[in-house]
């Protein structure tokens, strides 16, 4: 369509068996990714000239030459790719084992709040001590199961 957003950064010739990524160039950058098993992406792809133009309108850059023909750029980042195996095992395993981890440590505060909350109503002779006081968050299934309205 015409008037749809152009994404200047789709990659019209990825690879199935590759997860892709623009990085900035930094070098610190580049040394971890190529460190855990991405590659630099090589070779100019097709550009089609309406994107050309509108980089140019955006920038006011030239875009006669957007890419170099070694290393696939806009501006300062740079297209790396890795093979969905390595990228599951090196990237998105830990990453996902971290999140696991953060919400485990999430719910032992938030459970440790709860206990705390209903050993002071207790011991100032409230009645209404309901299980649970404090949420993680307010998109808690149980939130208003406990008498609370978000």
């Amino acid at each position: 369509m015409e008037n749809e957003p152009r994404d200047i950064f789709f990659v019209s010739d990825k690879d199935p068996n590759f997860v892709y990524y623009w990085a900035n160039r930094a070098d610190r950058n580049l040394i971890q990714m190529l460190g855990d098993g991405a590659e630099i992406v090589r070779g100019a792809p097709e550009i089609p000239r309406e994107v050309l133009d509108s980089l140019r309108s955006v920038t006011g850059q030239s875009t006669e030459t957007p890419v170099s023909s070694e290393v696939r750029t806009r501006g300062d980042l740079i297209l790396v790719r890795w093979p969905k195996d390595v990228y599951e095992e090196r990237i998105a395993k830990p990453e996902r084992l971290a999140r696991e981890r953060q919400r485990a440590s999430l719910d032992t505060i938030v459970e440790q709040a709860n206990e705390q909350t209903r050993a002071r109503l207790a011991q100032a002779r409230q009645s209404n001590i309901r299980a649970r006081h404090v949420f993680s968050t307010s998109d808690d299934a149980k939130f208003e199961d406990q008498g609370v309205k978000s």
